[in-house]
């Protein structure tokens, strides 16, 4: 009985349609916002708001937009009114999280060393909830019915083309073929009949220069030539994780003068000392050193044409490095380390495209 319970049957739970795409909205936002509003302020001398006693934080702006963001879609109901909400509550979020340093410590310290951890891990947070909401919707036609009929909702809005209205028509039969319910079967066959009706003139509408910018991206990216970049990418990763255990592991026979030395104590921005905490730092290269051999040996997997056990193996380092490995980085050098985890994060999608390109069944 137990196995067959469901939150979401239980509470009649409905995944929007375009979910996916508004998490990814708020996800992008969200770290674009902490990162630009850190470099700005690194750049600028981390200048203050206000004058005198006042000082106007920019968490309260943060606030803001996600008064924002909350209202918009309780007060419109236009689909369009969903990814502007998420991109302001991305935006939002980031600004207020950003500050959290002065909201767990006394003396308000906005470069306490544990708060580029916390920024880290609710955007960890934020990630995983999106690759749960990538993957296909639970099959229920109560809750298919509910999408197109957002679909239709958005219809009445804006006219579609042929091709679309034929997709939703398809999908309408499709649900009313399978609903147990009669009347939502009924409603189901009559939809198509609104639609037909309803027909208007599409406006022509240009594409935005980012939207041809990424049509043409993903006309060039072949599966051989996304094959090629998932490499370089793995490859990278795994060269940065094995920086600090081998410079741990030449430090006996090379010089702090030496070329090699400086080369691998290069670093960006602020950054602790790893004397602050031996047992963190040495547990730290530890989990540096596992996925950087786990990234070079897929690597190699994927140059032998092993392509699933080469994927399979990545998506371990990734997550290896997701969960905990970065929250250790980002301690040690704050954070200079986003630098990384967006390089992590665009092999990530990569990781997960390419495996749909070679996997034998696609759905349709």
């Amino acid at each position: 009985m137990l196995q067959n319970f469901s939150v979401r049957r239980f509470f009649r739970l409905v995944r929007r349609q375009g979910a996916e795409r508004y998490l990814f909205e708020v996800l992008l936002s969200f770290a674009l916002s902490v990162s630009l509003t850190r470099f700005y302020l690194s750049v600028t001398g981390y200048p203050q708001l206000g004058g005198g006693e006042m000082h106007i934080a920019h968490a309260l702006w943060g606030g803001l937009l996600l008064f924002i963001a909350a209202l918009l879609p309780l007060l419109l109901s236009n689909r369009r009114v969903y990814g502007t909400s998420a991109i302001i509550a991305g935006i939002g979020v980031g600004l207020f999280i950003d500050e959290v340093g002065k909201f767990i410590t006394k003396t308000n310290n906005y470069f306490y060393p544990a708060a580029a951890p916390i920024v880290y891990t609710f955007f960890i947070l934020a990630l995983l909830i999106f690759l749960r909401y990538k993957r296909p919707p639970h099959l229920d036609y109560h809750a298919e019915l509910c999408r197109a009929l957002e679909d239709v909702h958005e219809f009445l809005h804006h006219p579609f083309g042929k091709k679309h209205r034929e997709a939703l028509e398809k999908r309408l039969a499709n649900i009313a073929e399978n609903l147990e319910s009669g009347a939502h079967a009924r409603l189901a066959l009559q939809m198509p009949e609104f639609v037909r009706a309803g027909e208007r003139p599409v406006p022509i509408v240009r594409s935005t220069w980012h939207q041809r910018v990424l049509n043409r991206i993903s006309h060039w990216m072949t599966t051989g030539r996304e094959k090629v970049f998932l490499i370089m990418g793995l490859a990278l990763l795994g060269i940065i994780a094995l920086k600090n255990p081998v410079k741990l592991l030449l430090a006996r026979w090379i010089s702090p003068s030496n070329i090699i030395e400086k080369i691998l104590s290069i670093s960006i921005g602020r950054h602790i000392e790893t004397t602050v905490s031996l047992e963190m730092a040495n547990v730290r290269v530890i989990l540096e050193l596992m996925v950087g051999t786990i990234f070079l040996v897929s690597v190699m997997l994927l140059l032998l044409r092993k392509n699933k056990t080469g994927v399979l193996l990545a998506f371990t380092g990734l997550f290896i490095y997701f969960t905990s490995a970065n929250i250790l980085v980002f301690y040690f050098e704050q954070f200079s380390t986003i630098i990384m985890v967006a390089i992590q994060f665009v092999v990530l999608l990569g990781l997960i495209d390419y495996q749909h390109r070679i996997s034998p069944i696609r759905q349709t």
